[in-house]
């Protein structure tokens, strides 16, 4: 059985490579990212796997949001661009 994973980031083009692979290997993806048009295309156009995993748009520093995200999650990949 695979291990609930949330990512932060989790829209960004790397990370979907690595949501495609966690996904190939048993576990479950939950996203948390901001979505931010200079990141993000704006016409709609995503990955399209990010239709098939629950996305929260949200702020990593929301508090809030992290909680909701965190919810039932057994490993966090954090991924700072910074």
């Amino acid at each position: 059985m695979g291990k609930r994973i949330l990512i932060t980031g989790g829209a960004g083009f790397v990370r979907c490579h690595l949501t495609c692979a966690l996904l190939e290997r048993g576990d479950e993806v939950r996203l948390l990212d901001s979505m931010i048009e200079q990141v993000h295309s704006v016409d709609g156009d995503c990955n399209p796997i990010l239709h098939d995993l629950e996305l929260i748009e949200a702020h990593v520093r929301d508090p809030g949001a992290v909680a909701q995200a965190l919810e039932g999650i057994d490993t966090v990949i954090h991924h700072n661009r910074h």
